[in-house]
């Protein structure tokens, strides 16, 4: 084909395409028109077509390219920007709810274990005699001899994020209930996580439970705290919707605590993964995990505290 007769039948697509790219390229045959002109880039080096028209061609190509691309780079930089700014700073907007999340929380699983460790009957006024003898036996120097494969660990990772991810969607959703639910469940899992922690230090297995927990516990407890924090300020905005409806102060909250969902459920992701691999290693030496596990602690604290401040908000 000549080039007069080349540029003559696709001329119009050129033309249209540049036009696309100037009014924003969302237009949705942008990408089969894209591809249709790389191909056309191709033909006119392969025919030896004037360096005019492929320059031409090239340059429209490159500028497909860009837009197409640049679109995707945009996804990827606003999702980085959810956790790396959005999330820890939509904690800190927030700071009443999650303080009073954490108090609810961590204020009864304190008291309890304390409470255990001085009079450890008083367990049994919490948990039954089977579940607690179940407990026991779960941190025993027996039961911590048994061998774990791999594959034991992988089925253990699948079950930890349906598990914490469920309790915490549950904490969440039970907000709507006025955020009564989402108190009756801080309140419940503080008392039972205080109980069974305490009776299990209470019987001699301390160390065995807290070098599991350490990893882990600062991304898991840490989560089931903010996914109560979202779950009062959804309650609080049906209860206290101000001069808006409450359906509209509802959807407000709920865009604004996004970030905080999004946040504590990759904290749940991490955590399983955590729980599933490095806590229940009999390889890596208790104290290795202690310190590990404060570090995650201050990194977790330190990340909600200061990350993304001074940037712009979106």
């Amino acid at each position: 084909m000549k080039q007069n007769e080349f540029i003559r039948r696709y001329e119009r697509l050129w033309t249209a395409f540049e036009l696309s790219l100037e009014a924003g390229g969302a237009d949705a045959d942008l990408p089969a028109s894209y591809r249709t002109i790389c191909h056309h880039l191709s033909l006119a080096k392969l025919r030896n077509y004037s360096p005019a028209l492929q320059q031409r061609l090239n340059h429209i190509a490159l500028r497909g390219h860009d837009r197409l691309y640049a679109g995707r780079n945009d996804s990827a930089t606003d999702l980085s920007k959810v956790f790396v700014r959005d999330f820890p700073r939509c904690v800190r907007d927030n700071r009443y709810y999650v303080l009073a999340s954490a108090i609810l929380f961590f204020g009864p699983l304190i008291w309890i274990v304390l409470t255990i460790l001085k009079d450890p009957s008083f367990a049994y006024s919490i948990i039954d005699t089977a579940t607690a003898e179940q407990y026991t036996q779960m941190y025993s120097e027996t039961h911590q001899e048994n061998d774990r494969t791999a594959a034991d660990d992988v089925i253990m990772f699948g079950y930890y994020i349906w598990n914490n991810v469920s309790i915490a969607l549950r904490t969440f959703a039970s907000g709507l209930v006025l955020g009564i639910g989402a108190i009756y469940i801080l309140l419940f899992n503080g008392i039972n996580i205080g109980a069974a922690a305490g009776l299990i230090a209470s019987s001699g297995y301390g160390d065995t439970f807290w070098s599991f927990v350490i990893g882990h516990g600062s991304f898991e407890l840490t989560a089931i705290v903010l996914a109560g924090a979202t779950g009062m300020k959804l309650g609080f905005a049906m209860l206290l919707p101000g001069q808006r409806r409450r359906g509209e102060a509802l959807r407000q909250a709920a865009v604004d605590i996004s970030p905080m969902l999004y946040g504590f459920v990759l904290m749940l992701v991490i955590a399983a993964a955590i729980e599933a691999f490095w806590s229940p290693s009999a390889l890596i030496p208790n104290n290795v995990k202690y310190g590990v596990g404060t570090a995650l602690w201050v990194l977790v604290i330190g990340y909600l505290l200061f990350a993304g401040r001074g940037e712009p908000r979106a």
